[in-house]
């Protein structure tokens, strides 16, 4: 079936009598999501790598152009502690990443999966505060709003220039952003 999410099923039959199927028909209304992609998740598991590695392998897999980055840690055979460190990409930085991480890692193997993203669309806004203005990024589903949240790169600029506490700036920006009526909507 098509990608999207089901609106409406329909079912319907016909009046024929045919020997080797039913007469019947579903229809199912789809809309299509605001945003759907294949994507694929390069893994690797690994036990024996200095830790002070993991912030450098991150930013070089985002900047290849990963989605996403993460560790987590694991424990392997033997009880070993260890960390999973993990990519999402699209299928064309598959190869690049994989190879990334068998050069930047001490891994002997990385493996992939196919997975399927949903996103909302993105908006960004720009509310003042006490603090100075701070950008907010919305997240919409047909035009209304159903996440919303102050850009951690702007409320940290906005706390550094002055002074004030990170957690303050954080909050005043959600008040301006609910002054102007950007907060989530019921649904």
């Amino acid at each position: 079936p098509p990608s999207g999410v089901a609106v409406a099923t329909g079912y319907g039959a016909g009046t024929r009598e045919l020997a080797d199927r039913p007469n019947v028909v579903r229809l199912t209304v789809t809309r299509p999501c605001a945003a759907s992609s294949e994507l694929v998740e390069v893994v690797a598991n690994v036990d024996d790598a200095n830790p002070e590695l993991w912030p450098f392998v991150l930013e070089r897999l985002l900047a290849l152009g990963a989605l996403d980055a993460w560790i987590v840690p694991i424990v392997m055979k033997r009880g070993r502690p260890a960390v999973q460190v993990a990519a999402l990409v699209s299928a064309e930085l598959r190869g690049a990443a994989s190879e990334l991480l068998l050069r930047e890692t001490t891994t002997l193997g990385v493996r992939f999966r196919a997975v399927a993203r949903e996103v909302l669309d993105r908006r960004s806004e720009r509310v003042q505060t006490p603090y100075g203005e701070v950008e907010v990024k919305l997240g919409l589903r047909a035009g209304r709003i159903w996440n919303l949240a102050p850009e951690h790169t702007s409320v940290r600029a906005a706390a550094e220039r002055t002074g004030a506490p990170l957690k303050d700036v954080y909050a005043a920006a959600i008040a301006a952003a609910a002054a102007r009526g950007l907060l989530p909507e019921p649904p």
